[in-house]
């Protein structure tokens, strides 16, 4: 499902705890986090954290202290939307699970939950393998360049 040149697991999740995340959403989490989920549980593909169901002592952030936090800082969550990462300064990446601010279940969004109201969504790419993998082309150029840059010195 994710690969990486490294990667670390903190999985699988199990159909009790995946149970016990969506009553705490309030409706299922979407097909391919839920696959995702039972592949891996939680963990960091090439220097990405995942967020899953896990254990928050492993050194990941399990989704439910994640959502915990989100409640904490006075964040309204849309009904469907599944944060799955932090990239940072506040905001997320998630999947909606129904169609939220015109995106499509299923799509990778970047959620800013610190704008009015619910947030803001904005739709990045088709679904959680496809950013993951996005993400990762992304770092590789960015240590390429970054290699070829100390090489020229």
């Amino acid at each position: 499902m994710i690969q990486g040149t490294s990667a670390r697991w903190l999985g699988p999740a199990t159909e009790p705890q995946i149970s016990a995340i969506e009553a705490e959403l309030g409706h299922a989490v979407p097909l391919e986090y839920r696959q995702f989920l039972l592949a891996h549980g939680c963990g960091i593909v090439d220097g990405l954290e995942l967020f899953g169901l896990g254990r928050v002592s492993g050194g990941l952030p399990d989704l439910g202290f994640v959502l915990g936090q989100i409640r904490t800082m006075g964040f309204h969550r849309p009904k469907g939307l599944v944060p799955f990462a932090a990239v940072g300064n506040g905001d997320y990446v998630a999947i909606p699970g129904e169609v939220i601010q015109g995106v499509a279940p299923g799509r990778v969004v970047y959620w800013r939950p610190a704008r009015a109201g619910a947030g803001e969504v904005e739709d990045t790419c088709g679904g959680l393998v496809d950013w993951v993998e996005k993400h990762r082309r992304a770092a590789a150029r960015s240590l390429g360049n970054a290699g070829r840059g100390a090489a020229g010195r």
